[in-house]
């Protein structure tokens, strides 16, 4: 009998899933000071979720077109991941 249908599984029972957490990302052009500052917020603030900061060099049109793709990509990875279970 296979551990799946041991715990009730097989028998119609929804699969249990935890709740989703929050991921806040906090990106900007600042590389020194605000990476610090940033960091030091992160640290001290008791925010629920995942907070990350990130620095990407360049003017604010460049960082704001490099996060677009990189969060496209990550949605087109999550939906591949998703259709393959």
């Amino acid at each position: 009998m296979a551990k799946a249908e041991r715990r009730g599984l097989a028998r119609g029972r929804k699969k249990q899933t935890r709740a989703k957490r929050k991921r806040h990302l906090i990106v900007s052009n600042g590389k020194v000071t605000e990476t610090e500052y940033f960091n030091h917020l992160i640290s001290e603030m008791d925010v629920r979720g995942s907070v990350r900061y990130r620095h990407i060099d360049g003017d604010p049109l460049k960082v704001a077109k490099q996060l677009s793709r990189e969060l496209d990509s990550d949605k087109r990875l999550l939906k591949q991941a998703k259709s393959k279970h």
